[in-house]
């Protein structure tokens, strides 16, 4: 806590340091406007303008995301529904007989091959003919 307090009181001295330092009048042109003002008072008005500006960039990307944010969690909710629907889908279709339960049996899986489907295989058939 105490170095905050000492971290805040030195900025403060460095503002006084530069107010001090730049108290000088300055003409300023602007448009058709012209005027004189202390360039501390410059320096903190392009500031403070600066600082609006970026706040206002900000603003409008944070409003962007969290639109693009709502849409995303939208799709989210309705594959998530999708998702439900299908497992719900799954345990009738496996008790009519369907989609078989195992999936990977020696004789009627997806990776189970008989030997017509190899002898019909082109590199098979070419080592046929050549025995």
């Amino acid at each position: 806590m105490r170095w905050k307090i000492l971290l805040a009181m030195v900025f403060a001295v460095l503002v006084a340091l530069f107010t001090i330092l730049n108290s000088a009048k300055v003409q300023i042109n602007f448009l058709f406007v012209s005027a004189q003002m202390n360039l501390v008072f410059v320096i903190l008005i392009s500031v403070l303008l600066g600082m609006m500006l970026m706040a206002l960039l900000w603003s409008a990307q944070t409003w962007k995301l969290r639109r693009t944010s709502k849409s995303l969690q939208r799709e989210i909710g309705q594959l998530e529904e999708q998702l439900e629907a299908c497992r719900q889908m799954l345990p009738s279709a496996v008790e009519e007989g369907e989609v078989e339960a195992s999936g990977s049996s020696a004789t009627h899986g997806p990776l189970a091959s008989s030997d017509s489907e190899e002898a019909a295989r082109p590199e098979n058939a070419s080592l046929e003919n050549q025995e």
